[in-house]
């Protein structure tokens, strides 16, 4: 039920956001940079695979295009398909940590 709401959010967000952004105008995607609705942007690239792809990057930063064949339902038609849509740009940053925030100290093991 979950994953029904977020692909119907997902799309009425690509209908809405990726119009108004103009990313349906062929603008390239980066995969380490791109957020579900420019991913659902794509061609052939709908909402479960948005979320595969940064389940995905959430584990690693892609380093090269070919990757995309790991994630179920991307075959090489479809990465032909993308080649001329994506890119494979540097990982984000960290996360810079939150001003007045101090790392507790770890316990030493006994």
């Amino acid at each position: 039920m979950i994953a029904v709401l977020v692909a119907l959010a997902l799309t009425a967000a690509v209908d809405d956001e990726a119009v108004k952004s103009g990313k349906l105008s062929g603008d390239m995607v980066d995969l380490n940079q791109a957020t579900a609705v420019q991913l659902c942007s794509l061609p052939g690239i709908g909402p479960k695979k948005a979320e595969a792809i940064l389940a995905m990057r959430s584990k690693r930063a892609f380093t090269r295009l070919t990757q995309l064949l790991q994630v179920k339902g991307i075959g090489p038609k479809t990465l032909d398909r993308l080649k001329a849509r994506v890119r494979v740009g540097p990982p984000p940053p960290p996360p810079l940590p939150l001003p007045g925030l101090v790392p507790l100290p770890v316990p030493e093991a006994h």
